[in-house]
């Protein structure tokens, strides 16, 4: 039994933090219950152009090594990995279990990822002639967290309009950019070299949100 758990939760989370809640009996059997979260989405720019120049093997080779490589990262500061959608990555920082400093993981997991994907374009996609460039936002608010989905199929998973906003900062982010709402800057205790954006729509919000960009 504790394997299979094990096994399921290791889809989500790092290996520290699956040990750490079997070993500590943690229930994540949640009916569900509001949290204060972060949330990262992040996305690769101009992929789809990308993919139709290459063959399926070589596109499912560049995502395996991408993805792994990410995952390592958002593991490394306790990020929960909601699901992979195409070439996009959405992980929430302060689920299954409360961190006070969940902004400030997920805006170091931002960083430390588009460090590495500079690194990566260097070291590996560089001599396969491809470069990959990728959009990250973050935003931080209230969610609905728990096993959200079917009665066959139950998943742990967060629903709100926070989600929606952060999702939509990476849509605006540039490659290379780390968009931020003014909400998750509120949370961060250490200083990051930043720039005001400004007050900008986000699509299918009604007022505009203070967005700032984070400098690697």
């Amino acid at each position: 039994k504790q394997a299979k758990i094990k096994n399921s939760l290791e889809r989500y989370l790092g290996p520290k933090m699956v040990t750490h809640l079997i070993d500590n009996k943690i229930n994540l059997d949640q009916e569900g219950e509001e949290r204060l979260v972060s949330i990262l989405f992040s996305d690769i720019r101009g992929f789809t152009p990308l993919s139709e120049r290459l063959k399926p093997k070589q596109v499912i080779e560049i995502l395996t090594i991408y993805f792994s490589r990410m995952t390592q990262i958002i593991f490394k500061y306790d990020g929960f990995i909601d699901k992979f959608i195409g070439d996009a990555i959405f992980c929430i920082f302060g689920i299954p279990l409360f961190q006070g400093n969940h902004a400030e993981l997920a805006v170091k997991a931002a960083v430390e990822m588009q460090k590495e994907l500079i690194k990566m374009n260097e070291e590996i996609f560089g001599p396969m002639d491809i470069e990959l460039k990728v959009g990250i936002g973050i935003n931080t608010g209230n969610v609905v967290y728990g096993n959200i989905a079917s009665m066959d199929r139950p998943e742990v998973t967060i629903l709100g309009d926070s989600v929606n906003t952060s999702e939509r900062l990476c849509s605006l982010a540039k490659g290379g950019q780390i968009l931020i709402s003014e909400e998750s800057t509120k949370y961060l205790k250490e200083t990051y070299p930043m720039e005001k954006l400004g007050l900008l729509r986000l699509k299918g919000k009604e007022e505009k949100v203070m967005v700032h960009s984070i400098a690697l």
